[in-house]
């Protein structure tokens, strides 16, 4: 009889757990807002901006590949006729949920500066408003850092970082600023730093071995004899810039150290490079069948 009871007592407690079961609210998987999609159209480039942040904003949609499509396309299309809508969708490539490389940030950054250039802080803003004057040593000692930096000598940087008016100097360069982006100086520092010096031969550009009682120097297979992190041309002249400002050169010295050395001007980022550089296509600026099109249809 008990035995009978306590199988009575298990279909019973089964039941009700497939009642629960089938009681409990199920998630629904994020839908695309198709209705804007289909309203979006070339002529309202700000469109695709504000779709695509409130795609960022959800958390079903933030990693959505149609997100990076939307803001590539409202740079597009905004390049022209609005350069805030450009910018603003310039830096909203640069959220954590699109996990962009730190140098895909900083040329976004720059790109964006080179729409709306109210978005670079001003040079002759300090970090610290109390200093009556600017240390020339401390400013050469701030190039230095940003030099060893750059070359792929995070070590060597590091012993100066610390010394007095080093890190205001660094922060207060516009310049350093369009290439760090919001990064403090300190975390743009660090994130050079990953992989430098190089571990094979130190930062020295070659390797050394030994044969019997000949010692060859040969470039270092590791770096190929560039040691340091690498940057875009535009990144690296927009540092080359930030180390001459610090050490006194102004802009008509940087343009005569051009003009002799027979190099080019700085171009500011191209939104046309872009969609290559992201890997995305813009042809077609309608919504249709889930799919891109240049047909309104």
């Amino acid at each position: 009889m008990r035995s009978l009871w306590g199988i009575a007592f298990v279909l019973a407690a089964a039941c009700c757990t497939g009642a629960l079961a089938q009681d409990a609210p199920t998630q629904d998987p994020p839908t695309l807002p198709q209705r804007r999609l289909l309203a979006l159209t070339p002529n309202a480039p700000r469109a695709y901006l504000m779709l695509a942040e409130d795609m960022l904003s959800d958390p079903g949609l933030s990693k959505d590949p149609l997100v990076v499509e939307l803001l590539v396309r409202a740079i597009d299309l905004a390049a022209e006729t609005d350069h805030s809508a450009a910018a603003s969708a310039c830096l909203a490539l640069t959220d954590p949920a699109l996990a962009r490389s730190a140098a895909d940030r900083a040329w976004l950054h720059a790109l964006a500066v080179s729409l709306d250039p109210t978005l670079a802080p001003p040079s002759w803003i300090s970090s610290d408003p109390s200093t009556e004057a600017e240390d020339p040593s401390r400013s050469y000692t701030a190039a230095l850092a940003l030099a060893r930096m750059r070359n792929g000598d995070p070590r060597r940087a590091a012993l100066v970082l610390d010394e007095p008016g080093v890190l205001p100097a660094l922060t207060a360069s516009s310049e350093l600023a369009v290439v760090r982006g919001p990064q403090p100086v300190l975390e743009f520092f660090d994130d050079l730093a990953e992989g430098w010096p190089c571990p094979v031969c130190r930062g020295e550009r070659f390797e050394a071995t030994r044969t019997g009682t000949e010692t060859v120097h040969a470039r270092c297979p590791h770096c190929a004899g560039d040691p340091g992190p690498r940057f875009a041309t535009t990144e690296l002249i927009l540092l080359l810039r930030a180390e001459l400002a610090l050490v006194g050169g102004g802009a008509g010295s940087w343009s005569a150290a051009l003009t002799g050395a027979g190099a080019a001007p700085l171009r500011a980022p191209d939104p046309d490079n872009l969609a290559t550089r992201l890997g995305v296509s813009t042809a077609g600026a309608y919504w249709r069948d889930g799919r891109w099109t240049d047909d309104p249809g």
